[in-house]
């Protein structure tokens, strides 16, 4: 079972990780610039700390929000296109006949679909909170407030609660709706109103 939920979800998996990888590569060479441009001005300043700041602040402000953005919008995009289509897709297609009529139950068809395609849309969306997380850094000291919509919901661990919503979400829709595309505007559209 886990072979064949791998073959249905291995295109999906391999582009999350390309995308993830260039993602990786444009982060860490940013970042690593970011760091040393902290270094350099805000880390060795003396009295006059607000003008080095300010500077760093405005150089990767729209950069930081881009970033951030990319991040939360992951989410709900693995919601569309890996939850929503989870059981949609074989409901209308039919297939779901001849799954659950092999010698495995539908309990345990259901609970290696949601566990395998969960897993890695969360761990996708850990990584990529990860690095953002690094990234974000030095923005982050300089700026001292995180518990702002949009930064608080950036960082950490919040982003893996989206993306677990958002499978959820998106799968739930599919079982519900029973027709792939219906269930994946479903859950763009209750997933952007929470």
């Amino acid at each position: 079972m886990i072979w064949l939920t791998w073959r249905q979800y291995r295109v999906q998996t391999l582009a999350a990780l390309a995308v993830l990888a260039a993602i990786a590569v444009f982060l860490v060479v940013t970042g690593l610039q970011m760091r040393e441009v902290y270094d350099s001005t805000v880390a060795g300043c003396g009295s006059d700390c607000e003008s080095a700041k300010n500077a760093l602040v405005v150089e990767y402000q729209t950069l930081t929000y881009y970033v951030t953005s990319l991040l939360l919008a992951t989410p709900g995009i693995i919601g569309i296109f890996w939850g929503a289509p989870l059981i949609a897709r074989e409901l209308e297609t039919g297939t779901h006949r001849l799954i659950w009529n092999q010698s495995i139950s539908r309990g345990r068809w259901l609970l290696v679909k949601l566990g395998a395609v969960g897993l890695i849309a969360v761990a996708v969306t850990g990584v990529l909170s990860l690095l953002v997380t690094w990234w974000a850094g030095p923005i982050d000291r300089v700026n001292l407030d995180r518990f702002t919509a949009l930064m608080f919901s950036g960082r950490g661990v919040v982003p893996l609660g989206y993306a677990a919503f958002a499978f959820t979400l998106g799968a739930s829709a599919g079982l519900l709706i029973r027709r792939t595309v219906p269930a994946m505007a479903a859950t763009l559209a209750a997933f952007l109103a929470v």
